[in-house]
């Protein structure tokens, strides 16, 4: 009950009774995983970086092989700011479950923060195949795209960010558009996007890196 009761306060932002909550649970229940990693999830949005560790580091004992839980540790690692455990964690993660869109997003943010561009691009279209419409995975694709050198394949990535509701793409979106334009071609992302879905831009992206590859 009290697991459940904390999973809802989290929803509706109430972080700080979630916690409460989730202890009174894990008080209980001390041998329960998924407790251990919603707590992680708590402490990390209060920014409480030492008490997600800790409740990540339960969750692994009890349960090594949980991808969620290695991927809340590479969320502990990269904000702490150690950019290489982060994205061993990542990784880690993705080998339990390599359909782990948001391991898949941060394994390549992680290396976008590391100009890592080109080795960001697989997880990161990993992530947008994923059909999960994260806003943040098509952002975060349109940056590595766009600084490993694939400007129009970065306009569409930015112009699905727009229209998933990411207002800080629309302005790369507007200036990689401008870039396209001082090469002498006319292009409107937005205009695509209602033809070119996640799938075929994970899959364009895919064939950009078999040709960088």
């Amino acid at each position: 009950r009290h697991y459940v009761y904390a999973l809802a306060l989290r929803r509706t932002g109430e972080i700080d009774d979630a916690v409460t909550e989730l202890e009174r649970s894990l008080e209980l229940s001390p041998a329960a995983p998924k407790s251990w990693i919603a707590l992680a999830r708590c402490e990390i949005d209060r920014g409480e970086m030492g008490a997600a560790r800790d409740a990540v580091d339960a969750a692994l004992e009890l349960d090594l092989e949980s991808a969620d839980a290695w991927h809340l540790l590479g969320r502990v690692e990269l904000g702490e700011g150690s950019l290489e455990n982060a994205e061993a964690a990542f990784a880690k993660a993705l080998e339990r479950n390599p359909e782990h869109a948001w391991a898949s997003n941060n394994l390549g943010y992680t290396r976008i923060l590391q100009d890592r561009f080109d080795e960001a691009l697989p997880p990161l279209q990993d992530a947008v195949a994923s059909g999960d419409d994260e806003p943040v995975f098509f952002n975060n694709l349109g940056i590595a795209l766009e600084r490993s050198g694939h400007p129009e394949l970065a306009a569409l990535s930015f112009a699905h960010a727009v229209v998933l509701g990411h207002g800080p793409a629309e302005a790369s979106m507007e200036r990689v558009e401008e870039l396209i334009e001082s090469e002498g071609t006319a292009f409107a992302a937005v205009d695509s996007v209602e033809f070119i879905g996640s799938d075929d831009l994970a899959a364009r992206v895919e064939n950009a890196v078999l040709i960088v590859s």
